[in-house]
């Protein structure tokens, strides 16, 4: 016989909102199934949702040398914008 989990129950062990629980199985992420009009989680599709969700090796961030910085210089274009109320430039 299988372990039944409410949403409630489902919420309180993934520290999330029950309706993030209900989120989840509408988006087909969680499956469940519906028992006299309430809704059941197998621990089984639980514990399914967790190894999917489980924190995968992450590629190490570019390095700061690899990052293109840009200089602003006074010919930029940024200096030169003219708005509301704006002195024109003088050339």
């Amino acid at each position: 016989m299988q372990n039944l989990l409410t949403v409630s129950q489902v919420a309180a062990i993934l520290h999330i909102h029950p309706l993030s629980v209900r989120r989840y199985i509408t988006q087909g992420k969680l499956q469940a199934i519906k028992i006299a009009g309430n809704i059941r989680i197998p621990q089984e599709n639980l514990q399914a949702l967790e190894r999917q969700a489980a924190p995968r090796q992450e590629r190490p961030s570019q390095s700061p040398s690899r990052l293109l910085l840009h200089v602003f210089r006074d010919s930029d274009p940024l200096f030169r914008l003219e708005g509301r109320g704006a002195k024109p430039s003088e050339k």
